[in-house]
């Protein structure tokens, strides 16, 4: 078909219902408009709809001027479940689906109106340049005011709402209305039918006789059967089985043209082999670039444990191979031993209080399995050599902390005496972290007193009442300890009791589905299949009965696990209060070189911090605020952590602070826990300042209704600048993630200074991946400085650029601190390691452009049994297209590898 008569539409809305009884409408009036005889039958199977996950719809509708227009619709797949419905992960498709349509139709549900979500939703449409059409759905027998409802929209997106269409969900009034608009307002795609085939990929399914469809939008040129085809992202080549169209099921087709939605099929038995984002090209074709839109799959796996809430006298009911009975006991057993290990026997006030405290709330609201689960899955994880870190607020419990699951200390800042136990606590607040107290031997006995303490108040955690705990995460090495951990919590509970929650990316809301039956859900037959599914909670209905400890992989303790591994050096044993690592976080002295040498590479900013590549720290932004706070300790470190994933908190707020001298950066608010510290230090009431708070972290503001907070805090002499921070505030982070972030950060910073080639080897070991621009960072630092500009210079940067530009950057930076790459090597490189060879780094295979991990694991695995004696030899056992070994060759890897044998 002619690309002038095809249309491509987003529909974005969360309400399952409205958008299931659109579509229906929408095909009933194309096929009467169409003259069909029999109306396409949509079955209404219990819990499922035809766009659950995400399936486009064709449809085919008769303008007004006789012209036959192609209609694809996408939706969204919407974030809530159903009830016993396992739906594919749907974070990347929102993600890549707006990149495969040129407009947008906005749901908006006329009894339920979300404006935080209806606004989200249009940002999504308009963010991608798609002409918004708004569509208000009233409900039959519901009194609506519609203009009151438009005219709110309006206000608080500050959008012409005027081309809002009303149609009936259940008469189909006025469907004929969304229909024209589309195809007036709605532009075409380009007609690029003449050009090599370029294809989207935005989403993937399992089809019982297909096996894997790809979903895929033709942008260039066309795509049929018996084509060989190449992935960009991942490498792989495969030939085309079929192509079709979803009328709204499959339906072959010869071919789907430029501008088109359909499937392709390539025989393909797990969908994870279609990466969503990813651009497929024809395979012999080396000089396509890749489309906008592509995402990084966030490395595997988060896992959800299911917990009851158990009573003391109430029974328990899991896994067989985990003793529920005394879990209390050991628990406080296992606390207490520590605790006096510690601070010795009697305990100090502070801590015997605070123990006791939490130990109570624990045994009353029934928390002892999931901590003592915790620390078992913890301990294990730290015997293979796998350390653990905290998600959340765990961080803010000295339980936690006494039974190992994390490693903060939320207690006041503090000396001890590993050898006496003297010690002395800071609780007015005049210490930010006990990492920064200067050294002192203990004044009894004259050991070298241990210094600890981050300042976290417990009701962070569990509420002042000990009520409030949801459940909890961990962050875990990628990969080998994550499975690890998995296989250990199946053993330890049973394997009924833990489900996988995907491997893919994770929603930002994390309990969907309504289950009134754990564990019937628990026991489902098939609970993995299809390969990224997850099953989803309605937290709501669960939360008084059930807990949940979710696990996921971290990039950065993964590659403080690498560097381990490749020096020797025990993470753990670095100091926090290492000048020359701290300073890194505000000059580049301790690297050796200087702002204006970076500056001569990296054209797009200047860089005057030596934190490129620190997990956290690294990225533009960060520089810029480490740049204005200038760090100069632990506590301060924790304060840009917090200002990075606040909102509200840096710019316009904590910064104008700092740099108008108004207060120091201790002083101002980076999480939630500086509002109430400061609040009690100054003297309010702990409720109040428990509940300004809660209040100021949401976005709230500080008053709540029928309060007056605002006269307890000046009634408290509490300064107008904090109370002017506080309103500005619209999301404020927890402490405990931020202490994580930079105590893992200020380790990584410390190998940076004094083991420079572990430390570049580790880092693009772990966060490469496909962003290693091989051709370009192996030919130095002029190949870098030029690609840097080019990238620079664009307009639009896609995801691969900026991954691009991070990797060179990172290079440039290793280049001027006189240390380099080895070319790879067939007969030395590993598939996706870097390795420390001669003083040098050697890149692994997957740095080859095009070749993705899985094609690197196989010539790693066929070249250890023996080496390739020819390029055809790699070809065949290597199993690598022509157009990998072309892209050899041009490296210089297969220099003297004879042509055939």
């Amino acid at each position: 078909m002619d690309t002038k008569y095809i249309r491509n539409i987003l529909i974005v809305n969360n309400k399952q219902y409205g958008k299931s009884e659109l579509i229906k409408r929408l095909i009933e009036f194309c096929n009467r408009s169409m003259g069909y005889g029999e109306e396409i039958c949509i079955p209404d199977m219990p819990g499922s709809h035809i766009v659950d996950k995400g399936q486009p719809v064709q449809l085919h509708y008769k303008y007004r001027n006789g012209e036959v227009y192609e209609l694809n619709f996408i939706e969204i797949p919407a974030q809530v479940g159903f009830h016993c419905e396992w739906s594919a992960d749907w974070t990347q498709d929102v993600y890549s689906s707006p990149f495969t349509c040129e407009g947008g139709l906005l749901l908006i549900d006329s009894c339920s109106v979300s404006k935080r979500q209806i606004l989200a939703d249009m940002n999504l449409v308009l963010a991608h340049g798609l002409v918004l059409i708004p569509v208000l759905i009233e409900k039959s027998g519901e009194s609506i005011n519609k203009e009151r409802i438009i005219e709110d929209l309006e206000c608080i997106s500050g959008y012409d709402m005027a081309n809002t269409v009303f149609v009936s969900d259940e008469s189909g009034l006025n469907v004929e209305a969304v229909l024209q608009k589309i195809v007036e307002q709605v532009p075409p795609p380009l007609d690029n039918s003449k050009k090599p085939f370029r294809g989207f990929i935005f989403n993937s399914i399992l089809d019982p006789s297909r096996r894997a469809l790809a979903h895929i939008r033709v942008v260039d040129g066309e795509i049929k059967a018996g084509m060989k085809i190449r992935m960009m992202a991942s490498g792989k080549v495969c030939t085309v089985s079929e192509v079709g169209h979803f009328l709204p099921f499959p339906a072959a087709a010869d071919i789907l043209c430029c501008g088109s939605i359909g499937y392709a099929a390539a025989n393909m038995e797990n969908i994870q082999d279609w990466e969503m984002g990813d651009t497929v090209v024809d395979s012999e074709n080396n000089t396509l670039t890749a489309l906008p839109g592509y995402v990084k799959a966030a490395k595997p796996t988060i896992f959800l444990g299911l917990f009851p809430i158990v009573k003391q006298d109430d029974p328990v009911e899991m896994g067989t191979n985990h003793e529920h009975e005394d879990v209390y006991d050991k628990l406080g057993k296992l606390c207490y031993d520590r605790a006096h290990a510690v601070y010795g026997d009697p305990l100090p006030e502070i801590v015997k209080d605070r123990l006791r405290l939490e130990l109570k709330f624990i045994q009353d609201n029934g928390y002892s399995t999931i901590f003592y689960t915790a620390h078992k899955l913890v301990q294990y994880s730290n015997d293979g050599g796998h350390p653990v870190g905290v998600r959340d607020s765990l961080g803010s419990s000295f339980v936690a902390f006494m039974s190992g699951i994390t490693e903060i200390n939320p207690l006041p800042s503090h000396y001890v005496c590993p050898k006496c136990h003297w010690n002395h606590f800071y609780t007015d607040g005049s210490v930010g972290s006990g990492f920064d107290l200067p050294d002192h031997n203990c004044p009894e006995c004259g050991t070298l007193l241990y210094k600890d303490g981050h300042n976290i108040p417990y009701s962070v955690l569990f509420g002042l009442d000990g009520t409030n705990i949801g459940g909890f995460g961990l962050a875990l090495v990628q990969d080998t300890g994550l499975a690890e951990v998995y296989k250990y919590m199946e053993k330890l509970l049973g394997r009924e009791h833990v489900l996988c929650y995907g491997d893919k990316l994770i929603p930002g809301s994390e309990k969907f589905l309504k289950y009134p039956d754990v564990y019937k859900c628990l026991n489902a037959k098939d609970r993995r299949w299809p390969a990224n599914s997850t099953v989803r909670f309605n937290y709501h209905s669960i939360m008084d009965d059930m807990l949940s400890l979710t696990m996921n992989g971290n990039d950065a303790l993964t590659m403080v696990h690498e560097l381990q591994n490749l020096t020797g050096i025990n993470p753990q044993s670095i100091p926090f209060n290492d000048a020359r690592a701290l300073s890194v976080f505000c000059s580049t002295d301790a690297l050796g070189i200087t702002p204006s040498k970076l500056a001569d590479v990296i054209v797009n900013g200047k860089v005057t911090v030596g934190t490129l590549g620190l997990p956290g720290y690294g990225t533009p932004f960060a520089r810029g605020v480490l740049e204005d706070a200038q760090p100069k300790n632990f506590s301060e470190l924790v304060k840009v952590s917090g200002f990075r994933h606040g909102t509200g908190v840096w710019v316009n707020n904590a910064r104008d602070l700092i740099k108008n001298d108004t207060v120091k950066i201790e002083e101002v608010i980076s999480t939630r826990e500086d509002v109430m510290n400061y609040l009690v230090h100054h003297g309010v009431e702990s409720l109040t300042s428990f509940t300004v708070m809660e209040n100021v972290r949401k976005g709230k503001g500080i008053e709540s209704k029928r309060s007056n907070y605002l006269a307890e805090l000046e009634a408290a002499h509490v300064p107008q600048w904090f109370i002017d921070s506080c309103l500005k505030i619209r999301y404020l982070p927890p402490k405990a993630p931020s202490i994580f972030s930079a105590m893992t950060a200020l380790r990584i910073a410390w190998f940076k200074v004094y083991q420079p080639l572990a430390y570049y080897a580790a880092y693009f070991t772990v966060y490469a991946g496909g962003a290693f621009n091989a051709t370009v960072i192996l030919n130095g630092l002029v190949s870098q400085k030029q690609e840097l500009a080019r990238i620079a210079a664009l307009k639009h940067l896609t995801v691969v650029d900026k991954d691009n530009a991070t990797m060179i950057e990172v290079a440039a930076e290793m280049y001027l601190r006189g240390m380099e790459f080895l070319p790879i090597s067939l007969e030395k490189s590993e598939a996706t390691a870097f390795k420390i060879e001669d003083g040098k780094l050697l890149p692994p295979f997957n740095c080859i452009p095009a070749l993705g991990n899985a094609a690197a694991g196989e010539i790693v695995k066929v070249r250890n049994e023996h080496l390739f004696t020819s390029k055809a030899d790699l070809k065949k056992r290597g199993k690598v297209s022509q157009s990998i070994i072309d892209t050899m060759e041009y490296m210089g890897i297969l220099k003297g590898l004879p042509e055939g044998n």
